[in-house]
């Protein structure tokens, strides 16, 4: 939600904060799924109540959902398909990198970003044969690309 208001910095703060409350927080302490409450293990309490809190829960895990539609940029069309998709990658040079892969019934689609040591931004991307993607770049301007592979690069 926030990404969709115009928060994304603060999107990657809670995505990469390590401290309690966050999914890193979880990671850190051995968890292996996503928590349903953010205090399902402290250090101070221990594990709460299994009556309270399922260990593998989806609603948080939902963070993949936002890596892939903003992070990667990977959206479906607004009916759900995969013949006519958007790539609007929403890079943050925290991360550093990011590379994701979506099978789809047509074919793979790739996006994946990296900044170098030069400050640059470098992204790749493909569509799938017999596809068509609306291209969002930094500046907001928007080309229909078909299938294949294309490189970007910002500052």
């Amino acid at each position: 939600m926030l990404s969709e208001i115009g928060e994304r910095e603060l999107a990657y703060t809670l995505l990469l904060q390590r401290k309690f409350p966050s999914w890193l927080y979880s990671i850190d302490q051995g968890a292996t799924t996503m928590w349903e409450r953010w205090d399902g293990y402290t250090k101070e309490r221990g594990f709460g109540d299994v009556e309270m809190n399922s260990y593998n829960h989806y609603a948080y895990g939902a963070v993949v959902a936002w890596l892939f539609e903003h992070a990667a940029g990977i959206r479906p069309d607004k009916d759900g398909g995969w013949r006519n998709f958007t790539l609007a990658p929403e890079p943050d040079r925290r991360l550093g990198h990011l590379k994701a892969t979506l099978r789809t019934e047509f074919g793979v689609i790739e996006s994946a970003w990296e900044y170098g040591a030069d400050g640059r931004c470098r992204w790749t991307y493909s569509v799938p044969e017999g596809c068509t993607a609306t291209v969002v770049l930094p500046d907001g301007k928007t080309s229909v690309v078909k299938s294949g592979e294309g490189e970007l690069v910002v500052r």
